[in-house]
């Protein structure tokens, strides 16, 4: 009692926001609470699968902790925790079963709202002592409240793991304050360290921010200061170099590859609508996209940062400083080059101005700076100055209103106003010694009640996945897949036509070949384009296979919507016309049938000779043919281009001569457009077409037969799709509908596949190749029995240099093959033999020593000390 009693305002801090959001979710009916779900935009597309892959990991595959068959091909993971995972919070999902999975997400949510707001008020409370101060009147209360509920953080709710970075800023912060004033390092190490750790992306920024707070907080600058700042830095990348380096390699694998190398000296938005944000409530679904910083604090914290610049009990230096770092903060939020160094030199995807959440934090820590030292006279500079913020931000609002009418109404310019006027009548009672104590609740009150309008205005603008849309296609999916896994106690691939998202495979666990990461190998993303799949820079989709790629990628078993089933969960994403012509259908759930690919190949082979990287990847059936051919052995050619074949009928469109790149366009723009390939197959051989990017969803919609086959997804490089099998003598129909006033039928053509050479490459290709493959995530066996014919070996698995393969226990240098592909550089001796491989993250052993080292070299120091 006596604990809760002396830190009641520290709990409080944190207990308000959680029963504030508590109260939202179930208004809105979260699960528990009712039929909807916390799941919305990336939460439900890509964290949600990462959560329970995170249960799945700990509890059951540990294996998969480094690396997972089910991000792609396969990929490297440890980037994946370093950026989605690591955060101890987490844990409590480990308390939820799977099909409550979005229970625990609530509860978590919750949990970081009020640490938050924990943290947030011991750092607001170290200020207060700082200055020595008995009994302020400034509410803690109120202003961690704010904190936690700033818009960075409503409007980024569904960015979850971000929400760490929150968390520890104000301790991180507290620590720097210890290593100025106390040259204590402990707290501002340990921390940083730990922000490293759990989401290196934010630590950046952070890291960017201690510098500046370090420039402003010290009044008398010296060389031992400084190299005692220097030094903690040196400590936190040396405690974190487990984390970091590993990352690192990653990110320049992935990721990094697409920094911005053309800077662009420009504004991207005229300053003055960055004052729209002052108001509450200005958040909706496409400021997610492209939107405005998230700003909003409150109003009496902005009349109080305001303030801070005209109170003379300050150090004018300090306020001199204060100002320089607010206008660079201003300044990044809408200059280029400034933008883009905060994000680590790549402009966001989606969610932009990350580093708001630092700006709101420095806005509060001003605004609490000079509460603690009223101004009581000279009111007025500060009071003209609100005012003309105020006015200007009406005028941006009100003028711009027709354009930002998604996240702006009237009704909150009005309280907008309302709150202001009683923010500026707090304040000014503030600087007053005779202001009644009694207020100081009541101001509390004021911005937890203004803060919570924020929070509703918000987060009702935001649609969310139902309950029960989210239970039910899981359950169904598991079913299907579920039913494969059972029929192989060997390592293989299992393709779907349906789909919730890109991480069904990491939310399902099974292999599957799509994945939605930012961590995503570039390597990996370049083999499946090479191969014909739907890629982006931050997403694969495996669904649009040919019998080669089928066989080529393991993919032995598929689970096929090919019968629409009454109220069925799934989505059909994509038409295998050769999986439903060639592979033997098995069993069925009551939304999908399950199919056996009888041309599957193992993970591993043999062949004649070492590929090498010199495959033309820039078609998609030319590289999968090349590639079939070098692992057969036989040259024969596998594709017929049989466009010339069909003829062509154009509808609103002008006609072109070369059809496979001919630039289409709409005759009448108010009229429907098309291009038709009609033919009859000479043969029963399947048949594919290709198309180009220019060809995606948002440009055309491509029919054959009258049924619509494209996807909604964007793709980067031409996509191969299956449109025919077993149709000799059958008319055969291609419409390609243009949805905008031209297209461009890039690297169009209508291919067939020689089935009967297919069959006679995969009997080839079989011969030597593993058996008894058993995986668990980073670690593989199979048996192999090596042709002397045959002596180098080639993988499906994309190439990392983080794999080390042994062959009877003595390691093999493996090599780059087929463009993409880990192989062996040397040939394997004829016979039998045992094959291993396993995967270390790149620098994790090393950086592993490194913060081993670091850690032993304190405790040694500390026990000489002793």
């Amino acid at each position: 009692m006596n604990f809760i009693k002396k830190n009641q305002e520290l709990l409080i801090s944190g207990l308000v926001p959680a029963l504030i959001l508590l109260g939202y979710f179930i208004y809105r009916g979260f699960a528990p609470f009712g039929t909807s779900s916390l799941l919305t935009v990336d939460m439900g597309q890509q964290y949600v699968a990462f959560y329970e892959y995170f249960r799945d990991t700990l509890l059951k595959h540990p294996g998969q902790f480094f690396y997972s068959f089910s991000n792609g091909l396969g990929g490297d993971m440890f980037g994946t925790w370093t950026y989605y995972l690591l955060s101890p919070v987490n844990l409590i999902l480990l308390l939820f079963k799977k099909e409550s999975i979005t229970t625990g997400i609530l509860i978590v949510t919750i949990l970081k709202y009020a640490l938050s707001g924990l943290t947030s008020a011991i750092f607001l409370k170290h200020m207060i002592q700082d200055h020595h101060l008995q009994h302020p009147r400034v509410s803690v209360i109120g202003f961690s409240t704010a904190y936690s509920l700033m818009a960075f953080s409503i409007a980024n709710q569904l960015n979850l793991f971000w929400l760490d970075a929150t968390i520890l800023l104000p301790i991180i912060i507290l620590g720097l304050d210890y290593l100025i004033e106390k040259n204590q390092t402990v707290i501002f190490i340990l921390s940083m360290s730990f922000m490293v750790i759990i989401n290196y992306y934010f630590a950046y920024m952070i890291g960017i921010f201690t510098l500046l707070y370090f420039i402003w907080k010290n009044q008398h600058f010296s060389i031992k200061k400084i190299l005692l700042f220097i030094k903690s830095w040196i400590f936190i990348l040396i405690y974190s170099a487990i984390a970091w380096m590993p990352t690192l390699w990653a990110l320049l694998h992935g990721k990094a590859k697409y920094t911005e190398n053309n800077v662009q000296w420009s504004f991207e938005y005229s300053p003055i609508k960055m004052l729209t944000k002052l108001i509450p409530g200005t958040f909706s679904f496409k400021q997610m996209s492209d939107g405005l910083p998230n700003i909003y604090v409150g109003m009496f914290v902005l009349v109080a940062f305001i303030a801070y610049f005209f109170n003379q009990n300050i150090n004018f230096k300090s306020r001199i400083k204060a100002l320089l770092i607010t206008f660079v903060f201003l300044l990044s939020f809408c200059f280029s080059p400034l933008d883009l160094i905060w994000h680590a030199m790549q402009f966001p995807w989606w969610y932009p101005y990350r580093f708001s959440f630092i700006f709101s934090f420095w806005v509060i820590i001003l605004a609490f700076r000079g509460l603690l030292s009223p101004i009581k006279n000279n009111l007025i500079k500060p009071i003209i100055v609100s005012l003309i913020v105020m006015l200007f931000t009406i005028y941006a609002s009100v003028t711009n209103l027709p354009k930002i009418s998604d996240y702006m109404t009237n009704n909150q310019i009005q309280f907008g106003v309302i709150t202001f006027i009683a923010a500026l009548i707090f304040w000014v009672g503030f600087q007053t010694s005779s202001f009644n104590k009694i207020l100081t609740p009541i101001l509390a009150i004021f911005m937890i009640l203004e803060l919570t309008v924020n929070v509703i205005w918000s987060l009702n603008r935001i649609s969310y996945v139902s309950q029960t849309e989210f239970s039910t296609y899981s359950a169904a999916a598991r079913a299907a897949v579920g039913q494969l896994q059972e029929k192989s106690n060997q390592f293989t691939r299992i393709g779907t036509n349906f789909s919730r998202t890109k991480n069904d495979p990491i939310q399902m666990n099974y292999n599957g070949g799509s994945s939605f990461n930012s961590n995503l190998e570039t390597n990996m993303l370049n083999a499946m384009s090479a191969l014909g799949q739907p890629t982006t820079s931050g997403n694969v989709s495996y669904m649009n296979g040919t019998l080669i790629t089928d066989s080529l990628l393991s993919f032995k078993y598929w689970s096929f919507v090919d019968e629409q089933a009454e109220h069925s969960p799934f989505l059909t994403r994509s038409v295998r016309h050769d999986v439903l012509e060639r592979y033997q259908r098995l069993d069925s759930t009551p939304y999908s049938n399950s199919y056996l690919n009888p041309f599957s190949l193992p993970l591993g082979l043999t062949t004649a000779k070492n590929i090498g990287n010199k495959l033309d990847g820039s078609h998609p059936l030319s590289y999968q043919e090349q590639l079939l051919q070098n692992i057969s052995g036989n040259t024969a050619s596998l594709f017929s281009d049989i466009t010339d074949q069909a003829q062509i009928y154009f509808s609103n469109v002008t006609t072109t001569p070369n059809i496979k790149n001919g630039l289409l366009t709409k005759k009448k723009l108010n009229k429907s457009a098309s291009v038709t390939f009609e033919f009859q197959p000479k043969n029963n051989d399947p048949i594919y077409i290709t198309a180009g990017s220019q060809m995606a969803h948002d440009n055309a919609d491509i029919f054959v037969n009258n049924q619509r086959i494209t996807e909604d997804i964007d793709y980067e490089h031409p996509i191969v799709l299956s449109i025919a099998d077993q149709a000799k003598n059958k008319k055969v129909r291609i419409q390609i509908v243009l949805k905008k006033q031209s297209l461009l039928l890039s690297d169009f053509s209508v291919v067939s596949l020689n089935f009967k050479r297919f069959e006679r490459d995969y009997a080839l290709s079989k011969v030597s190749s593993f058996n008894n493959v058993k995986s668990s995530g980073n670690s593989i066996t199979a048996n192999l029995t090596v042709n002397k014919q045959k002596p180098y070996l080639f993988t499906s698995i994309p190439y990392s240099s983080g794999w080390t393969i042994k062959v009877d226990g003595k390691k093999v240098k493996s090599v780059q093959t087929g463009n993409y592909f880990l192989g062996s550089s040397t040939p394997l001796k004829a016979g039998k033999h045992k094959v291993e491989l396993y995967y270390i993250p790149p620098f994790f052993l090393l950086g592993s020593i490194i913060t081993l080292f670091g850690i032993v070299v304190v405790l040694i120091r500390k026990f000489i000390k002793k």
